[in-house]
C-alpha cells in the first residue's frame, strides 16, 4: 500500500557511500542499514520507518537528516500531532 505511493527511485552515488560510511565510523549501525539511512538522507525524507529496535536505538544516538522510527510510533504521530 504504501509502496505505490513510492514516486522516485535513489541511486547510490558515491556522497551517499560516503555518508554511510560516517555514519557507520560514528555509530553501532550496520553496514547495510547505514546505506539505506544514507539513501534516506539523500532522497531527503522525512522519516525512515524500520521495525528494528536496535537499528532505531542507534540512529537516536547520532546526528541524522532523517528520523528513524517505528511504524507505530510513526502512525500515532501523524494521526495525532
Amino acid at each position: 500500500m504504501v509502496y505505490g505511493l513510492c514516486s522516485e527511485e535513489t541511486k547510490i552515488t558515491l556522497q551517499i557511500v560516503d555518508r554511510a560510511e560516517e555514519i557507520r565510523h560514528n555509530s553501532n549501525i550496520k553496514y547495510k542499514d547505514s546505506i539505506h539511512l544514507a539513501c534516506a538522507e539523500a532522497a531527503k525524507a522525512d522519516v525512515l520507518l524500520t521495525t528494528d529496535r536496535k537499528f532505531m536505538n542507534n540512529c537516536n544516538r547520532i546526528n541524522t537528516y532523517t528520523r528513524v522510527l517505528g511504524p507505530n510510533q510513526w502512525l500515532l504521530e501523524v494521526l495525532y500531532l
